[in-house]
């Protein structure tokens, strides 16, 4: 029986394999190996040598398995309970939220206008809120302006809903990781800022020109 588990270097990797690591009849071979002691020619050193490096062979390969396994559990519980300790604080953000928007919303039309949005500084509870969030409420007034753009270029009172700032505010926060997302927003961001610019300076361009060709 012992010859045939582990008779040549192939049926000792395959024995190891299916008795040791998969445990599929480890209880035989341990048996047949304990019963070396029986054969003429080996003793029961021999026997209890490869009893004892079989059984260790089994924890060492078993527990491997098992730490293994525990990390993939454990990795993908944490990532759970972090998406919902996550979804958990962002309920628990936007209640605090809504009550800040209503404090500086001082016509209540459920828009939040640019001038109000500045004088968000003066207001105690606004404040508050941002300083738990982690934002700083002149990097906020920045990143809004360009949802005033639409009304400023259409002439029409600068004015956001509630929503669209809770949103803007959500994903400025400190505490919060930077994503792809983010990352292609601001590519955005930063490429109609960089249009504005140029807009603006050719405006300006052409301003002086005119003014130059008045003078002449």
């Amino acid at each position: 029986d012992v010859s045939e588990s582990f008779g040549t270097l192939g049926l000792t990797m395959w024995t190891l394999a299916l008795d040791g690591t998969f445990m599929d009849s480890t209880k035989t071979v341990l048996n047949a190996v304990r019963l070396l002691d029986l054969e003429p020619d080996s003793g029961p050193l021999l026997a209890w040598s490869m009893v004892i490096v079989f059984v260790f062979y089994v924890l060492l390969t078993n527990i491997t398995v098992m730490n293994m396994l525990i990390g993939v559990l454990c990795e993908v519980v944490s990532q759970i309970k972090k998406r919902d300790e996550e979804k958990v604080a962002i309920n628990f953000m936007k209640q605090h939220l809504r009550s800040m928007l209503e404090a500086i919303d001082t016509d209540r039309n459920g828009q939040i206008a640019k001038d109000e949005l500045k004088q968000m500084v003066k207001v105690p509870i606004a404040m508050k809120v941002l300083q738990q969030l982690e934002v700083n409420p002149t990097y906020l007034i920045d990143l809004t302006e360009s949802l005033f753009e639409e009304d400023a270029a259409a002439g029409r009172v600068q004015e956001v809903t509630r929503e669209e700032l809770m949103e803007v505010i959500l994903k400025v926060r400190g505490n919060r990781d930077v994503t792809m997302e983010d990352i292609v927003e601001a590519r955005c961001d930063l490429r109609k800022v960089m249009l504005r610019l140029s807009e603006d300076m050719k405006h300006r361009f052409d301003m002086i020109l005119d003014a130059v060709s008045q003078c002449k």
